[in-house]
């Protein structure tokens, strides 16, 4: 399972660099990027990225709109991924265009949100007898 699997929607820039004695990836959400977060992926879609030494990332759309809590090895270990998401504001049944305007609004307000304060997140994998943290990344905004 490797990238030619998955729609690249948009490919974002990765930092690398060293903290503590951790590694630590930057990765720098363009405001397409953005855009195409909140417009939501096609089938398979996901945002991609690769750091200076060939670490890969992928972002997919979560769809119960929530984070997962870590990025995790991706299926057949070249790279990692992560489910990202937010709250979106239900609708109902019978809603206006006016309605459906406030609420992808709000709703591009919780992503915008949920992506400049989610701090470090961590890089795991499962160990012999327990979740090994190989290093974190965050998540930032072209402003």
């Amino acid at each position: 399972m490797n990238r030619e699997n998955y729609t690249i929607n948009a490919i974002f820039e990765v930092e690398e660099k060293f903290s503590k004695g951790n590694r630590e990836y930057i990765i720098n959400l363009s405001k397409q990027n953005f855009k195409q977060m909140c417009e939501g992926y096609s089938d398979f879609g996901c945002l991609f990225g690769r750091s200076e030494n060939d670490v890969e990332f992928y972002i997919f759309q979560s769809s119960t709109n929530n984070t997962s809590k870590s990025f995790q090895t991706m299926p057949d270990n070249d790279g990692y991924y992560i489910y990202f998401g937010a709250e979106i504001p239900e609708l109902n049944h019978n809603y206006n265009r006016e309605d459906f305007n406030k609420a992808t609004i709000q709703a591009t307000k919780n992503l915008e949100e949920k992506i400049k304060t989610t701090g470090k997140i961590p890089i795991t994998i499962m160990g012999v007898q327990r979740e090994l943290t190989l290093g974190y990344v965050t998540l930032k905004l072209e402003e």
